[in-house]
């Protein structure tokens, strides 16, 4: 339906067509960068915009049942490519990359003729304010020692059971940790279904309503500039703080986690991945004494 929707208007335009997507190593999307391709290579350009960390990742995740996939997917008009496990921004029909960390990304490029450009920053102060009282309104300024990004672990349909044990386990420890440290506000990914009011206590918030349909970059400064704490946020990468954001992807067994990003990633976005809650407790314990954030 996507592909027919976006062919009955290409069909009718004289112009030059310019497809912006923004990923191009799964089903939906790698499908109609190559029907687009192979119908329209004369008036078509391909791009793929930065939405997330992922764009930065070496590999993809492994995929099951490949070998029955390589033989249904075209008797179903589908796209082999994403069978390849490339990571994203390497679809050889691709043109031009448009993501906020250019440099990141030459690593990936392999000497291809594939121009990256750099993303402007949009969440500049006049926007945020824009947003925060057109959403919610004039109100005044929270103060918040850290900040947890969920991120919905439904995605990986294939370790969900063995991520819920994980979250059921890790989560009360880890909000023990920072209410023992400081005030902390959860906001919720937008495709979130995990109860998080599970672990509100009087150092544990959650954001709701309206307010929590604003991207944190927004957010960051009306919430008192906290400490980034994640599975693997993109936002961590589009905020420049002097507070090491923390990753607790490996720690909570996300499936290649420990293989997505180089040590440069990780140095480059002042990002700290954690490997267990000793660990993790030691960071934020750190972080305290060096006046890197405020109890």
């Amino acid at each position: 339906r996507t592909w027919k929707q976006i062919k009955d208007i290409i069909d009718v335009t004289e112009s030059e067509i310019i497809l912006v997507l923004f990923k191009d190593n799964e089903i939906l999307e790698s499908t109609i960068i190559e029907n687009s391709y192979k119908k329209y290579n004369n008036k078509i350009h391909i791009w793929m915009m930065e939405e997330g960390s992922g764009i930065y990742a070496l590999e993809a995740p492994t995929i099951r049942y490949s070998a029955l996939k390589r033989v249904i997917y075209p008797t179903l008009g589908i796209s082999r490519y994403v069978l390849k496990k490339k990571s994203q921004g390497l679809h050889p029909y691709l043109e031009k990359i448009i993501c906020t960390k250019p440099e990141l990304f030459e690593n990936k490029k392999k000497n291809r003729n594939l121009k990256i450009e750099q993303m402007e920053d949009i969440f500049t102060q006049d926007i945020n304010k824009y947003f925060i009282q057109a959403v919610i309104g004039k109100k005044s300024k929270k103060q918040y020692t850290f900040v947890f990004l969920t991120q919905p672990f439904k995605d990986w349909a294939d370790d969900y059971n063995e991520l819920l044990i994980k979250h059921e386990t890790l989560l009360p420890q880890i909000f023990k940790i920072l209410s023992y440290y400081g005030k902390t506000i959860i906001k919720l990914h937008p495709r979130e279904h995990y109860n998080y009011e599970q672990y509100l206590n009087q150092n544990i918030e959650l954001v709701k309503g309206e307010e929590n349909n604003i991207p944190f970059e927004c957010l960051i400064h009306f919430y008192g500039e906290p400490q980034m704490i994640s599975m693997f946020s993109s936002t961590s990468i589009n905020i420049i703080s002097d507070k090491p954001s923390i990753y607790l992807g490996k720690m909570f067994g996300i499936p290649m986690m420990d293989k997505l990003f180089t040590k440069v990633f990780y140095e480059e976005n002042n990002i700290i991945s954690c490997n267990c809650l000793n660990e993790f407790e030691t960071i934020i314990r750190q972080s305290v004494d060096k006046g890197e954030i405020n109890v």
